[in-house]
């Protein structure tokens, strides 16, 4: 498992030069890493992940989704990842499809606040598994023009056949996201 963490750790600092943003995030019990591409032609950006609860399992995450700056305080992306969970009870696979929106408070631009949500039905479930969700928010401070810091809510949870759920992380985190 730590090998896994430290080969996903690795390959977001190798990406580091290039990224458009790393974000860290940690509680007494997880860690999690995601980076994100920078934009390609019409806002076609990359994302990986990887989130790692020291008693209920891993969830890796690979992702493509397109990103637009809606207006000067909002942005929005919308896409697909692939999200694969190990835990105790069962490993699993799944497609979801979401998005994302980060919103800059008006006169207060250096405040953010936003939200995530992932689902994957029961068609694109895999490994008897019947659904996952992936939902979040979010509130940050930029205290420098190319880092902020971040109180977050993430709650990772998926379903089965035949057997009960497994919510991977739900919980309060705290982090940093750094642009490159």
């Amino acid at each position: 498992m730590r090998h896994m963490l430290c080969a996903l750790s690795l390959l977001i600092a190798a990406s580091a030069a290039q990224a458009a943003d790393v974000k860290l995030a940690l509680s007494n019990k997880v860690i999690a890493a995601d980076y994100t591409s920078p934009q390609i032609g019409q806002g076609l950006e990359f994302t990986l992940g990887g989130l790692h609860h020291t008693d209920n399992g891993n969830v890796f995450t690979s992702g493509v989704q397109v990103s637009q700056q809606v207006n000067s305080e909002l942005s929005v992306g919308l896409g697909g990842k692939l999200f694969f969970v190990q835990n105790d009870v069962k490993n699993a696979s799944a497609l979801a499809l979401g998005g994302q929106f980060d919103l800059a408070l008006p006169g207060l631009s250096q405040v953010h606040v936003g939200a995530h949500g992932w689902f994957a039905p029961q068609v694109t479930s895999f490994n008897d598994s019947k659904n996952l969700q992936d939902i979040g928010a979010f509130i940050s401070y930029r205290v420098l023009s190319n880092a902020e810091v971040f109180a977050s809510y993430r709650r990772v949870r998926i379903e089965f056949d035949n057997r009960d759920g497994v919510t991977v992380q739900s919980g309060a985190l705290l982090g940093m996201k750094l642009f490159f």
